[in-house]
């Protein structure tokens, strides 16, 4: 992928070229109206695109070119639309031709060659903004941002390769099917009475922990409103009978 990307940059850049009329037609912005514009310096005749001297940061034929900001933020998106078709494309290739390829495979080779493909532009993207900030010639934003892509794509593509990145997404993925089968089979087996035996126990010792709590707490009310005599820790003494007489017939 890194191969075919930076061929297409480099046909990009050669296009741009040609229609600047050479590598040597400069760029500075201006400020007019409230509006920024980009003023072009060089040879006007040699130009095959632009042929004026100044036109807006948002002038469609500058952003097609990929020239300004808005224009290196075109250029980065569809590099990195190119990036997704190509890698994209190849994992399709290899779960095509490859018997041993299943689809969590395709699923996890092209999530991580989505990755790399939106890593690289980013930094392509941040590498030709600068690069337009501080340097004024056209055509180097461009050529220093599909540099940027190649090297940081090429990079990648060896850490993935060393580290076995894509390889161990793939790991996980079928990890995660195969605990998530594992589960739902354990919990296939499992006994609805005795799941509703534990249920009913559980509220059970709940209701009784509460009974018992409500139990309490009404014997220490019904104590605290008692007279002090009959207060538990206070001898408590029957009532005489010596002065208590029956009625004789």
């Amino acid at each position: 992928m890194p191969a075919l990307l930076s061929a297409y940059d480099a046909a990009k850049f050669a296009r741009f070229v040609r229609d600047m009329g050479g590598a040597r037609t400069r760029i500075r912005y201006v400020s007019y109206n409230g509006g920024q514009y980009v003023v072009l310096s060089g040879y006007p005749g040699l130009r095959r695109r632009l042929i004026g001297t100044r036109y807006s940061v948002t002038s469609a034929r500058l952003i097609q070119m990929g020239i300004g900001r808005y224009g290196i933020r075109g250029s980065s998106l569809s590099g990195f639309r190119l990036s997704c078709f190509v890698g994209v494309g190849a994992e399709f290739l290899e779960y095509l031709f490859n018997s041993q390829t299943t689809m969590l495979d395709l699923l996890g080779g092209i999530g991580v060659e989505l990755v790399k493909a939106g890593i690289a532009s980013a930094v392509g993207y941040a590498a030709a903004a600068t690069a337009g900030t501080f340097l004024a010639t056209a055509a180097i934003p461009i050529g220093v941002g599909a540099v940027v892509v190649l090297v940081v794509g090429i990079g990648l593509n060896v850490l993935d390769n060393r580290y076995d990145i894509k390889q161990h997404v793939k790991d996980s993925l079928h990890y995660a099917v195969d605990m998530k089968a594992t589960l739902t089979e354990r919990f296939q087996k499992l006994d609805s009475s005795k799941v509703k035996a534990h249920v009913e126990r559980a509220i059970g010792e709940i209701i009784d922990a509460a009974v018992d709590q409500v139990a309490n707490e009404t014997k220490a009310w019904i104590l605290r409103q008692l007279p002090s005599g009959l207060v538990p820790g206070v001898p408590f003494r029957l009532p005489s009978l010596n002065n208590f007489k029956l009625l004789k017939r």
